[in-house]
């Protein structure tokens, strides 16, 4: 639940739909026009993260913390969407390389910059930076 913030490893990496694609077929060239930024905007971060101050709270008042609350956390971090898009970034990449994808084609409508691995993701920043 949590591989798009942990530290990619190799079973995260093969264990990946695009890792499995890629090894069986053995393209030249991959052409991606799948709008990811807003495949992944479309999660509910505002129910999560009601949901995990109500644990707090709850934990907070019996003194305790519970497996609901470690539950919540972990569902609310896993919609987080900038860690899933660099997590996708980094095992597209890390797959075109292991198997000598010749090139990859990005078709998108937004500007994806580096997609948070050589520069900041700017898509949906809260302030964006300055130029």
């Amino acid at each position: 639940m949590l591989d798009c913030i942990e530290t990619l490893s190799d079973e995260i990496l093969e264990n990946s739909t695009i890792y499995k694609f890629v090894e069986k077929y053995r393209p030249h060239l991959v052409i991606d026009c799948v709008n990811s930024a807003t495949g992944l905007a479309y999660q509910d971060s505002f129910t999560g993260s009601a949901r995990v101050l109500g644990e707090l709270d709850a934990a907070c008042e019996k003194k305790e913390l519970t497996l609901a609350l470690q539950s919540e956390i972990e569902r609310f971090l896993s919609c987080l969407t900038i860690p899933q898009l660099v997590r996708h970034i980094e095992i597209l990449k890390n797959t075109l390389s292991r198997f000598s994808v010749q090139s990859y084609l990005k078709i998108g409508t937004t500007g994806t910059g580096g997609m948070g691995l050589n520069i900041p993701y700017t898509h949906s920043e809260e302030r964006p930076h300055a130029c």
